[in-house]
């Protein structure tokens, strides 16, 4: 070459002025040493190919004659900079380079700045670090900063076996989330179905048979997913889509439709129109939204009210720079400042039941929803839990029909040794069961059409086998209320397709009553409870009335008041009282005339739509107290909407579940096992051990649970909770007249079959409302939890 200088080939994109013509050409460039202080000349061993958003490089003014083809690089770094701080010659690394890099990464050499780039582990190879640092990163910030994954979420990846979708899939099993994903061919359908963890439903879209929102709704029981991830979407009528995307899209109401209270929507639709700003037009002519009423400024009055804005933010930016050390002092004096800053500072703000923060105690707080799956993790191997001996089940059985109180030391030396462990992990694991098929998978029941879809059930046509079926199951129910209500058993569980009844004996959740509390309801339940004379109340629309008028007697600062967005569906019902206000509001305004005041027909009307409205959600959870219970009980024996007439649960009676035997029952055991697997860490690769628990998980084997691996893990675990989503609200704190004496409670429950620990929690009242345990870790004896 001319003078000596080296060149090198690398490749470009050339777009023509027509947009039309897509070329590529490779491009001779001078093989530059690195001049920049902070960057890296890096030695490229894989790149890999990703389209090129030309609308993108057009909207963000980056327009060229040639773009560089290839971003995610993997290589070895030649040289550094003078101030690079992070590399040195012969580092492995991989990165993504930025949008206005002028090297291509499908070059021999390139030059990048050390912040886009981070170092290789060892046994990743030189293809798998380029081809997947471009999904992994999309998949990160999808699930973690837009949705905000945790333990126990519900997610909806459209498109799981693409490159993006398998990764997405990977990090929300990793966080401990409930994965439901679509094939677009049975090919697709098979490779998600071999995942491990198990995907919890493949939605195939292949067939055009499938919708999406409902398998979605079927497989959350009606609650909806938290988060969806979509692959695009329909936006138009089916005249106006091609018939492939058709098949394999769905139209963006259905996202809206399948999407779970509080949910995230994360979409790769560019024209995506949610259509906000109608709404927002909508709601302010109908009154929901009210204008502050400030006064207009003329056009020729703007660039001086522009500059008198811009003058005030400068200026308050300054106050607020030098008076950072005022802070402390001013969220003493008015925390309320605080809460509404957090707020507004808050990139989104939680349309469902908020999070319960990290607590730290001793004990875990009373838990009654029913777990699916527990997966325990520690430093330490669960080797102990593996292979029983047929004496140490037969032990564990029999400890568990005599309620044996097991007392194990606070850390044990040698776990696989210990004899009284084992025995006791196969006690907490036995629950009893009615009624009991080996074939049919009978909990949970809400949105369960699936699995049992195909599995044999000849009572569906027989009409005396259903009798006989309907026969045993009342007597087992009659006698599980029995020793409910002489205080041998201290709960079951009632599950049919529709809801799920919890029954508590008096004394547990600072109840002095028997207590039974009945989600989710509809309307048409609720009416035909009233008509059998049970009495009951709606709780949590108590509460949140309560709430709303708490919230309207408070005045902060300028009379802003700061409430929960997207509040239940039942606050937006409106009571004669509001009524009155709301036209009251009108006669203030002059306009009460012009306004048709609805008769007691209409409101009465809107009351009844508002109520639907609450249907099927938490909020429609329905508690029973005293004698009211055993009317409870009649009632569900003789009601003919307790049964399904159809479909594959047709004919089948509801699933008792209890933690004591009872007359018709079967015992059954928690699905046990552990698994080695290994982790990175900063040094390498470390070793992680797991136990999973599968099954129905009912209040007291979790805090069985919890109690052994405590001793066993020497007071080191955490663990992942699966929660049943229509159960999760079973921890809303009843309305009590008066606070239990605990002695008393525990000699009258002396005889229930808990240990003494265990019923002393369960006894406690509820404090996590609506949500339920999602995440908890013990360290040093310490627990700390997420909900």
């Amino acid at each position: 070459m001319p003078g000596g200088v080296v060149t090198m080939k690398g490749l470009y994109f050339q777009q023509s002025s027509t947009s039309e013509e897509i070329t590529f050409v490779f491009q001779e460039r001078e093989n530059l040493p690195v001049t920049e202080d902070n960057y890296v000349k890096l030695k490229v061993k894989a790149c890999a190919l990703s389209p090129i958003n030309t609308k993108l490089m057009a909207e963000m003014k980056m327009e060229k004659d040639f773009f560089p083809v290839g971003r995610e690089v993997a290589g070895i770094v030649l040289e550094v900079g003078s101030k690079v701080s992070f590399f040195q010659p012969d580092d492995e690394v991989v990165g993504i380079l930025p949008l206005d890099s002028e090297d291509p990464g499908l070059c021999e050499v390139v030059r990048v700045h050390e912040h886009y780039l981070v170092h290789k582990p060892e046994k990743v190879t030189w293809t798998e670090a380029a081809g997947t640092v471009r999904d992994g990163v999309r998949a990160y910030t999808a699930l973690h900063y837009l949705s905000h994954l945790s333990t126990g979420k519900s997610v909806l990846i459209m498109d799981g076996a693409s490159a993006f979708g398998t990764i997405a899939i990977q990090l929300a099993h990793h966080r401990g989330a409930k994965v439901i994903s679509t094939a677009c061919s049975l090919e697709d359908k098979q490779c998600l179905e071999r995942f491990r963890p198990s995907i919890a439903r493949v939605i195939d879209l292949s067939n055009g048979k499938a919708h999406v929102a409902e398998s979605c709704l079927e497989e959350t029981g009606g609650l909806g997913v938290d988060i969806v991830l979509d692959a695009g979407v329909r936006l138009y009528t089916k005249d106006d889509e091609p018939a492939e995307k058709l098949q394999l899209l769905p139209h963006k109401h259905d996202i809206i439709t399948l999407l779970g209270v509080g949910g995230h929507w994360v979409t790769t639709e560019e024209n995506l129109q949610l259509r906000i700003l109608k709404d927002v037009m909508e709601k302010l002519s109908t009154g929901v939204f009210r204008g502050m009423g400030r006064r207009p400024r003329p056009l020729s009055a703007a660039l001086d009210f522009a500059t008198a804005l811009w003058k005030f933010m400068q200026a308050e930016a300054q106050f607020l720079d030098s008076n950072q050390e005022n802070d402390l002092l001013w969220e003493e004096k008015f925390p309320e400042r605080t809460a509404i800053t957090e707020l507004l500072q808050t990139p989104h703000v939680s349309v469902s039941e908020p999070d319960i923060p990290s607590s730290e105690s001793t004990e875990l707080p009373v838990d009654w929803s029913i777990k699916t799956r527990l997966l325990f993790t520690s430093s330490q191997p669960f080797t102990w839990a593996d292979h029983v001996k047929a004496q140490e089940e037969a032990q564990g059985v029999i400890q568990h029909c005599r309620a044996t109180e097991v007392t194990l030391p606070q850390s044990i030396q040698d776990p696989k040794l210990c004899t009284e462990l084992r025995c006791a992990f196969q006690q907490s694991l036995i629950y009893w069961l009615h009624p009991a098929f080996s074939w049919l998978p009978l909990f949970p029941r809400i949105g369960a059409d699936r699995r049992m879809a195909g599995k044999t059930n000849p009572w569906s046509n027989d009409e005396t086998l259903q009798h006989n079926l309907m026969s045993d199951w009342s007597v087992s129910f009659t006698s599980l209320y029995n020793l409910l209500k002489t205080r041998l058993c201290p709960f079951f569980y009632v599950c049919t397709y529709q809801f799920t009844v919890l029954f508590r004996a008096a004394g547990l959740a600072g109840n002095d009553v028997i207590t039974a509390l009945v989600s989710p309801t509809t309307r048409g339940i609720r009416e035909a409870m009233k008509n059998e004379g049970i009495e009951f109340s709606l709780p949590l629309i108590k509460e949140n009335c309560h709430e709303k008028k708490k919230a309207s007697e408070t005045s902060l600062g300028h009379e802003y008041v700061i409430k929960r967005t997207f509040h239940i569906m039942w606050e937006q019902a409106v009571s004669d009282e509001d009524e009155e206000e709301s036209f009251s509001w009108l006669e203030e305004m002059g306009v009460q005339d012009r306004i048709k005041k609805p008769d007691v027909l209409s409101i009465k009307l809107r009351k009844e739509k508002h109520e639907i409205q609450m249907d099927h959600r938490p909020e429609s959870v329905v508690l029973v107290k005293g004698l009211n219970t055993f009317t409870l009980l009649n009632f569900l024996i003789n009601s003919k909407s307790l049964i399904a007439t159809s479909g594959p649960q047709a004919g089948l009676p509801p699933t008792l579940l209890s933690p004591v035997a009872f007359r018709g029952a079967t015992m059954q055991m928690l699905k046990a096992r552990s698994v080695n697997v290994k982790t990175q860490a900063l040094s390498g690769y470390k070793d992680q051990f797991s136990l999973e628990i599968t099954g129905p998980v009912m209040p007291h084997s979790l805090h069985s649970m919890t109690m052994l691996l405590r001793s066993s893990q020497s007071g080191s675990f955490s663990a992942g909770l699966y929660t049943h989503e229509p159960t999760a609200v079973f921890n809303m704190c009843p309305p009590m007249d008066e606070v239990l004496d605990k002695e008393a409670v525990h000699e009258e429950l002396a005889n229930c079959g808990l240990h003494p620990k265990t019923l002393n929690q369960l006894s406690q009242t509820p404090t996590l409302g609506k949500s339920s345990l999602r995440h908890v870790e013990m360290s040093d004896y310490i627990y700390s939890w997420r909900s």
